[in-house]
């Protein structure tokens, strides 16, 4: 990955759909290990306890949204 100071989003799947499987690996175990080193931080919009699926699900799916919305298993 390049550097990059800032990372304002993308639409994955075309992403996925251009580069080829070795790629795609590369990428994903480098994004895993700066984000096991809180190098890069999603910002997390919502957290959800699975019993509350629908809500979440609802949540994801709203427009504007500024983050993830998790489902958390506890």
């Amino acid at each position: 990955i390049d550097e990059v100071d800032i990372l304002i989003g993308f639409w994955l799947s075309p992403w996925m759909k251009r580069h080829a499987i070795e790629t795609r690996q590369r990428v994903f175990s480098e994004v895993m290990k700066l984000m096991s080193k809180n190098v890069i931080t999603p910002f997390i919009e919502a957290r959800y306890p699975f019993t509350e699926y629908v809500a979440a699900i609802t949540h994801s799916m709203q427009k504007g949204k500024n983050g993830k919305v998790l489902l958390e298993w506890k």
